[in-house]
């Protein structure tokens, strides 16, 4: 990945090796895998997934209320800033650039796939979480929260994780007919 300098030829690559010619009952993207998951989208790839969730990936600049990574969790906020430290060398900075300036608020509007997106709400009410995080409106996507977490929800809470999947498992399940 070090010679991978844009996003768009990460999804490629991720496409290529991991979506092509295959099919999956659901995939999850997180923060930079959402943004791949959406590029792949926007560039119409045949995907053959059922349920597509994406989790933490924004779709522009985050504002004050997004840009923490743990809420009030200094240990795990710590690990993960070291482990991202780590992982920087593999990824060439053009590579995180791309990723960093990339506004794709407009094109989410266009993507007809039904998409989830879970989203931290950190300290935020419901309301306040909506207002902050100024999410597009589209018939197509589901917009969840999860209370106390942030940009690692997934492992921040993973049991409310689990059982948010679950609960919205279920009810696509009901509406698909399967």
């Amino acid at each position: 990945l070090n010679n991978v300098r844009h996003y768009q030829a990460l999804t490629d690559i991720i496409y290529n090796k991991h979506f092509k010619n295959q099919s999956h009952d659901m995939v999850i993207g997180h923060s930079m895998g959402g943004l791949i998951l959406l590029d792949m989208l926007m560039k119409h790839y045949p995907l053959q997934v059922n349920q597509i969730i994406i989790c933490e990936s924004l779709i522009n600049e985050p504002n004050q209320a997004f840009k923490n990574l743990v809420y009030q969790n200094e240990t795990l906020e710590n690990h993960l800033i070291k482990t991202m430290k780590t992982e920087q060398p593999r990824y060439h900075d053009k590579l995180l650039q791309s990723l960093q300036t990339l506004n794709i608020r407009k094109d989410v509007k266009a993507i007809t796939t039904p998409i989830t997106w879970i989203y931290g709400m950190r300290a935020l009410s419901q309301a306040a979480f909506k207002q902050a995080l100024s999410f597009v409106e589209h018939p197509n996507i589901t917009l969840l929260g999860m209370p106390k977490t942030a940009h690692f929800c997934l492992i921040e809470d993973d049991a409310q994780f689990k059982s948010l999947l679950k609960q919205h498992v279920k009810q696509h399940r009901k509406m698909v007919g399967a």
